[in-house]
């Protein structure tokens, strides 16, 4: 399994496209902040900074998305994979582990370029400031590596690229999240299973990564950063044992 993470991860990096993408969405961010340099400072900067890790779930994720899991569907390669020996779970969650490194890393760098690109604008993040930018890189990260483990189970079941490209593109731009709130919002739903909203993934993401939940370490309660981490991590585990459930049950074809 470590072998398939280094792998995957070294043919990642040899893609001059991967590099040329995040370039490019470098410049966009380079761009947005010359045109509201003037009204820009501290605050809206920051504010700039949280905007856009939000895209970035979808921007920055479907791009690892596509590198990690769909690259190989397209060549045919899981079939080989698969029929070489290598046990299916681990081929599935070699998979997860090496999209969360790559996200990781790519959710790294951008937060420190947004910090650097901040400090050239004149307002050099403070410690308090360094912090929300890790937040929202780290909630980003969360996010993406949560829609990743669900994505994937389309990825294994249909053996489709684009279905599993569609798939979690509308979980990272919240089109799915936003359904279901509103189908949670019902009287009915309401009445049957009254504050299921909040075990959402998203909702979950969002309280592990919550100002005050690292500011007072775990909420009003004590416990709520370590409640919406256990739900987080049922969450990917749970879909990535009906990922294994599902691609053992597939019949692929060699």
């Amino acid at each position: 399994m470590f072998r398939l993470i280094r792998a995957d991860l070294l043919r990642i990096l040899h893609k001059p496209s991967f590099f040329i993408y995040f370039g490019l969405l470098l410049l966009l961010y380079l761009a947005v902040t010359f045109v509201r340099l003037s009204s820009l400072d501290a605050t809206a900067l920051r504010a700039q900074a949280e905007s856009w890790f939000g895209w970035a779930v979808a921007l920055d994720g479907i791009m690892a998305f596509a590198a990690v899991y769909t690259d190989d569907l397209s060549a045919r390669l899981t079939p080989q994979l698969a029929g070489s020996g290598l046990a299916r779970y681990k081929l599935v969650l070699g998979k997860f582990c090496a999209y969360a490194l790559l996200g990781l890393c790519i959710f790294a760098v951008q937060c420190a370029c947004l910090a650097l690109v901040s400090t050239v604008c004149g307002y050099p993040p403070s410690p308090a400031e360094v912090l929300d930018y890790l937040r929202f890189a780290c909630k980003g990260w969360v996010m993406s590596c949560g829609f990743a483990a669900i994505a994937g189970i389309l990825a294994f079941a249909t053996q489709r690229a684009v279905i599993a490209i569609v798939a979690y593109l509308l979980l990272g731009l919240g089109v799915v999240g936003g359904l279901v709130n509103i189908a949670l919002a019902s009287d009915v739903a309401s009445q049957v299973a009254p504050g299921a909203s909040q075990l959402l993934f998203s909702e979950l993401a969002e309280t592990l990564t919550d100002s005050s939940v690292w500011a007072s370490g775990g909420g009003a309660d004590g416990n709520a950063f370590l409640l919406s981490l256990a739900g987080v991590l049922l969450w990917i585990a749970a879909a990535l044992a009906l990922t294994v459930l599902c691609f053992r049950r597939r019949e692929l074809s060699f």
